[in-house]
């Protein structure tokens, strides 16, 4: 994938080109060549593409040496900057920097330019090479061919189980003959929809339940995140302590006389349920926990009264049926499909083996081309890498009859293929033999690897069978196991170690798909998706988190009369239209909240990817130094000490870090870093951020989720390319970073203030591009009112500790694009609840007030902006009822009322609410809601504290959680 690199280079040379001609003397000439050279290039890429993925080798190798080489002129012309002392040619001092160096007398040398030449003389040597064996890769007809895109969004029910199953699990979660705490596990392979199945199932029975709990485990799970996750679902608000017996303890306790529901995702150890099963109380009142593994014995041995609930492949008519409802998704039912199409579609549904997560992958691929036989044909085609049909036939044209006679007496031809459509497309009047072994043959090859010379030991023929069942009948798999095996002691640890480490591989054979939905992304969202796997596995990724990174990195391609950020959320969209991702959480406006990648095969995939194309490299352990390239751009760094910093390469542009609590990062050696991440730091005395001045190439900035980490001082304002500051996991002095605001590309500064440490926002900001500023405090040093600057990209902006409210009302009228305000810390007078203030702001969708309200204000729904979505008030202090006017809010999707909202004891509700769907309630005082039939037909979510009485109409029936 070169070609977001090379954009990205031309992108830079350009600039250079245009605003340092006269300044950069010889350099420029050389600049010039090698940006029009790399622009000749560029037109052969895509066909050169075209052919690495028809399986040409040369092809890839020419695009690996573009790539490297687009990597040697980002890193010549990033260093020649960092020398000079600017962040890019954008910076003001660079030109003056420039001339500076130009006016030294002539005898005198210029080292940095003089670098930078010798750097590119480099580069044109390479990029002669390259260019002699572009000739390759002319244009193919077909390379540049438009896939036709169905605007149809992926709704959760057209990957889930039939309905049967969803059914007979409901019925053995919610029966009363079995009154005790019951584990019911689902079971199966990978991609046969167990998680899927689980979530309809958690769906349809929550409200049934007092408490109810989705954890998802993964393979190295940590149980004292897993108790925190937990405790966090049940509004927890204790003191987040480390202690594994303490967080035990309070979930018991929380947990204690509640009937519970809890869902344990992707379980791959017997141990995870030994260590829950003492903190999880059975109550005899039917609490349940459902699990789902991969692993028989697992599910097997949690509940040894329950019989696992066992998930297989599909058949091959309910493999057809699932490609189809999701490759041509507006079909109605009653409609026949073409018999051509019909038949390609079995071929399709063929590749797939029977697992769902495949099929409907696939099944997404074809939605987003014409429904046609050619364009179907040509997906099969691209799945095999090469048309083994069209082979056969241009063979059986080629050779005589004599050499392949047709007559079944005198001759045959014997094939082996990979593919079983392949085989029946070749000669459909003789089935194909399709060689598996039975399970009797699979042990027996298994065990005549694995002891070639003994007989096997009595305790370990249980685990045989067990890791035979997992090889699925490959006699190569076998035979491969068998090996392994014969390497390790024939006993129970050393077998069960090989066991746990076996995954179902039968998700092999979807790999195929998988790459040919990579390779049918445009380049963005390629590098979009690989960056997905820079996160640990199963993490819940915050989308405004990812787009902001994805925005640094550079990946969003430029669109008229749109944002990065608005058009690096339509690429999430896609790649969750494409099944790349899951969406885990979305916004009350409908946007995208919370992602996770789709699957942990597509998460192995992109890992892989990743490392073949240099994009990333992932370390986990320390073992995982040694296996990481030197030339990869980014790098994730995950539960390992700051030590393995040390064995990455110092060309990397993204440092992602997830490691030690007590720990730092070594960040400062990498001065070319775009993306600095550094999360779950926790260290009890103040810091110093040293050398983070040196990264002036900083676009993002993020510390998160570091309980409190203070620093002593506060070098951001010298970061003069940064784009987003997230500080919300730090605590700095107070005014210590007021130059913080003379960054001219700063979008996004997020903080949280903690007592003496605040970040202040002064009057005199002016800065085009800034669209977050959240939580910051106004101005006390300016009494008078006066014009701002108009802040038109401003989106999104939280104040707190307020002193000047003219200023704070004059300032949000600057502000015309606003859509989301939150004050908080202080009375909220007039000046903002007021039918010449707030009403205003038709745009604005979000509102978040704290604090009490002055005297005299009544709620009114005409005093609030009339487009709310969603709405939290606290400690307004109201004296009525505000349940009557909030209802008139019409489009009005989630509201939080909390504190001293009310002073009340009774809320009631007669009318309104049309659209809402999550309602907040935690108000101090209040004993009882009631609400009127017909009002919030959409409620799907209510919170309350466990003693607020509850009157419903009887066909409202929201998920209910108590606190």
């Amino acid at each position: 994938m070169a070609e977001p690199i090379v954009n990205n280079v031309l992108e830079k040379l350009d600039h250079m080109i245009v605003n340092d001609a006269q300044v950069l003397g010889v350099v420029h000439k050389q600049v010039k060549w090698v940006q029009s050279e790399l622009t000749r290039l560029q037109c052969s890429q895509v066909d050169a593409d075209y052919k690495r993925r028809q399986g040409d080798t040369r092809a890839e190798h020419w695009l690996k040496r573009l790539r490297e080489v687009a990597y040697h002129i980002e890193d010549a012309t990033d260093t020649f900057y960092k020398e000079l002392g600017v962040g890019s040619q954008k910076d003001p001092s660079f030109l003056r920097k420039l001339k500076k160096l130009c006016h030294m007398p002539m005898a005198e040398p210029m080292p940095i330019l003089h670098k930078l030449a010798t750097e590119l003389a480099d580069i044109q040597n390479v990029l002669e090479g390259i260019s002699k064996t572009k000739g390759h890769y002319a244009p193919h007809k077909g390379s540049g061919e438009a896939a036709r895109r169905v605007s149809v969004d992926l709704d959760v029910d057209e990957t889930e189980e039939p309905s049967s199953d969803e059914r007979k699990i409901c019925m053995l979660l919610l029966t009363k003959e079995i009154p005790r705490r019951a584990v019911l596990p689902i079971v199966g392979p990978g991609g046969t929809g167990k998680t899927i199945l689980a979530h309809q199932v958690y769906k349809s029975v929550t409200a049934d339940f007092d408490y109810h709990i989705w954890i998802t485990v993964s393979q190295h799970y940590n149980l004292i995140d897993l108790l925190c996750k937990m405790l966090s679902q049940l509004n927890y608000s204790g003191p987040k302590h480390q202690d594994l017996d303490y967080l035990g303890r309070e979930l018991f306790g929380l947990l204690s006389s509640r009937r519970y529901l809890i869902v344990l995702d992707d379980v791959w150890s017997h141990s995870l349920w030994d260590e829950l099963r003492n903190v999880l109380p059975d109550n005899n009142n039917r609490s349940r926990v459902l699990m789902t593994s991969r692993q028989f014995d697992i599910a097997r041995l949690a509940d040894v009264s329950m019989d696992p609930y066992k998930l297989a492949f599909h058949s091959e008519d309910e493999s057809l049926d699932l490609l189809l409802k999701n490759a041509l998704p507006l079909q109605k039912p009653d409609e026949v499909y073409p018999s051509d199409l019909l038949n390609v579609a079995k071929q399709l549904s063929n590749e797939c083996w029977g697992i769902p997560f495949l099929l409907v992958h696939l099944g997404k691929i074809l939605s987003m081309k014409d429904p046609t036989y050619i364009a179907w044909e040509r997906v099969w085609g691209s799945i095999h890498g090469k048309k083994w049909v069209e082979l056969w036939d241009q063979l059986e044209r080629a050779l005589p009859d004599d050499t392949l006679p047709d007559n079944i007496d005198e001759g045959h031809v014997l094939m082996t293929v990979e593919h079983i459509a392949t085989a029946k497309s070749t000669d459909p009047s003789i089935a194909p033999n399709e060689h598996f072994l039975d399970e009797a043959q699979g042990r027996e090859l298994l065990l005549k690897k694995a002891v070639p010379y003994q007989k096997c030991p009595r305790e370990l023929l249980e685990l045989a069978d067990d890791i035979s069942k997992k090889c699925m009948g490959l006699r190569l798999a076998l035979i491969v196991v068998g090996c392994i095996l014969r390497r390790k002691d024939k006993t129970k640890n050393a077998w069960e170690e090989v066991l746990k480490q076996m995954n179902c591989k039968s998700h092999l054979y979807g790999m195929n798909i998988l790459n040919m939905s990579y390779e049918d992304m445009p380049y963005y969202l390629k590098a979009s998706f690989l960056y997905l796997s820079s996160f640990p596995e199963d993490y819940e990724i915050p989308a405004k988190r990812l787009i902001r990174m994805w925005v640094a990195e550079g990946f969003i391609p430029k669109q008229a009369k749109k944002t990065m950020e608005e058009t690096a959320e339509d690429c999430l969209e896609q790649l969750f239209k494409r099944c790349m991702v899951r969406v885990t959480g979305r916004s009350p406006n409908g946007s995208i909240k919370y992602c996770q990648v789709m699957h942990y095969i597509l998460f192995d995939f992109a890992l892989h990817q990743a490392k073949m194309e240099n994009f990333l490299a992932v370390i986990t352990r320390e073992e995982d130094i040694n296996n990481s390239d030197t030339v990869t751009r980014r790098a994730s760094i995950q539960s390992c000490s700051s030590q393995c910093t040390e064995y990455v390469g110092l060309s990397i542009r993204s440092l992602l870090w997830f490691g030690r609590r007590n720990d730092l990062p070594n960040y400062s050696k990498y001065i070319l870093l775009r993306v600095l991440e550094i999360e779950g730091v926790k260290m009890s005395h103040v810091i110093e951020l040293r050398g983070l001045e040196q990264l002036i190439h900083l676009k993002y900035l993020g510390f998160r989720n570091c309980e409190q980490l203070t620093i002593s001082t506060c070098p951001f304002g010298r970061l003069k390319n940064l784009e987003t500051l997230d500080l919300r996991g730090i605590l700095m002095p107070y005014g210590a970073s007021t130059d913080l605001w003379t960054i001219g590309t700063l979008r996004h500064v997020l903080y949280e203030p903690f007592e003496r440490y605040n970040l202040e926002l002064p009057t005199w900001v002016d800065l085009k591009n800034l669209q977050t500023v959240k939580w910051v405090s106004d101005s006390d040093t300016e009494t008078h009112t006066k014009q701002f600057p108009t802040l038109n990209n401003m989106r999104k902006l939280g104040l707190t500790n307020c002193k000047n409210w003219d200023l704070v009302s004059c300032r949000l009228g600057a502000m015309p694009s606003l859509i989301s305000l939150g004050i908080k810390g202080g009375n909220i007078p007039e000046k903002i609840v007021y039918p010449t203030s707030l009403p205003n702001y038709m745009n604005l969708q979000t509102l978040c007030l704290v604090g009490k309200w002055s005297e005299g204000i009544i709620l009114e729904a005409s005093l609030l902006p009339p487009n709310l979505v969603k709405l939290k008030l606290v400690n307004s202090e109201l004296a009525q009822d505000p349940m009557p006017e909030l209802g008139k809010l019409n489009s009005l999707k989630k509201l939080v009322l909390s504190g001293d909202v009310y002073t009340g004891e009774q809320l009631f509700c007669p009318a309104g609410f049309p659209v809402l769907q999550t309602l907040e309630l935690f108000i101090s005082g209040l004993e009882e809601l009631t609400v009127k039939n017909g009002v919030m037909p959409k409620l799907k979510d209510l919170r309350r504290p466990l003693s607020l009485k509850l009157e419903l109409p009887p066909d409202l029936k929201p998920s209910v959680r108590d606190a």
